[in-house]
Parts: C-alpha cells; structure tokens; sequence
C-alpha cells in the first residue's frame, strides 16, 4: 500500500539525483542526452495512469536512435485521482529504437520491462492476485521539434496481463501512451 508507494517515490527520487549527478561529468554532458517530462497512459477501456518518463541516449551507442528509459505511472495520478478508482502503479524500465534520425517525425519500436501493482485497499480482496512483472512491446510516432520538445504516441500489448485469477485483473492488455519529453542534456 502506501510503504510500497513510498519506496517507489524514493527509487525514482534516488534516479534522478544520480542522472543529476552524472550529467555534472563533461564528458557525459558532450556524449550524451537526457530527456525527462509527463507520460500520459490509457488501458483500452480503463483507467488513466499519470506519470513521468526519463530518456537518456549516448551518442556513442547508436547515436539518437537508441534511448533506455525509466516511467513511473500511476492511476493516483490519473482516473483514481478524488474518485474511488483502484490505486495501481506501475515501474517501466525500457529499450526504444527510433528510426529516421535526421527527420522531425520517427516510428519506433519500444520493449518494456517492469512492475504493476494494484492496491484493492479492503481485505476481503487480499485473496486476488494484485501484481505481476510486466513485459510489454510498443509501436509508435515521435516528433521532435526545433525547440527540445519531444512529442512520442504509441499502442502497446502488456503480454503478462490478468484475468483476476491468474493476474491482476485490472491490468489490461492493450494500452496508449503520450509522452511529452524536454532534453534537459542536449549534446
């Protein structure tokens, strides 16, 4: 419940003073690109999950096409914001390839990896399954602007979804995502 929201708020707080911290080293600064801002998530049907999202890409590995991230949404911060919504949370670490490097719009290809968890709140629903390891691939657009705005929509298939008895019955196959990112390191 709310210990594991707490020690999620402290896992990503941990990762951003040490992205902080590092992005301080010159070379990192000349090699590298940190974007960081909001990611706006929807399951088909279901709620909306709020979060953020950082991005970082080194210049020395595939430059500006391959970007490992970090997202942390939650409903808390979308439909279970003032209603009576199942709080879950969900931690994504990720792999994306964005082709067309030279060109404002760019498809890409995203695999994630994390956490979901689901806090049902009463104890009669301590018998239900409440969190699962998540693998999901995504397909998507991203448009960077002139400015360091970075704008990215994609679909995406949790493969380790539930049905209530073999998983949580609140995560849901398919999901939307936007993301709206500012490069904070821009080499």
């Amino acid at each position: 419940g709310a210990n594991d929201l707490n020690h999620l708020k402290r896992c990503f707080a941990v990762l951003v003073v040490c992205l902080l911290a590092y992005q301080t080293s010159e070379s990192f600064a000349q090699e590298s690109t940190l974007d960081v801002g909001l990611r706006i998530q929807k399951s088909a049907s279901f709620y909306f999950e709020n979060g953020v999202s950082v991005l970082y890409s080194d210049k020395r590995f595939f430059t500006d096409s391959l970007f490992l991230g970090f997202h942390f949404v939650s409903s808390r911060f979308g439909s279970a914001l003032n209603s009576n919504a199942i709080n879950q949370d969900t931690i994504l670490f990720s792999a994306a390839w964005y082709w067309r490097k030279t060109k404002s719009i760019r498809p890409f290809g995203q695999l994630n990896t994390g956490y979901f968890r689901a806090d049902y709140e009463e104890a009669v629903f301590d018998v239900l399954p409440n969190s699962a390891l998540i693998i999901s691939p995504e397909l998507g657009i991203g448009y960077e602007s002139k400015i360091p705005l970075k704008i990215a929509v994609s679909v995406g298939y949790n493969l380790t979804s539930g049905n209530g008895e073999s998983g949580p019955g609140t995560l849901y196959p398919i999901f939307m995502q936007m993301t709206a990112t500012w490069r904070v390191i821009n080499p």
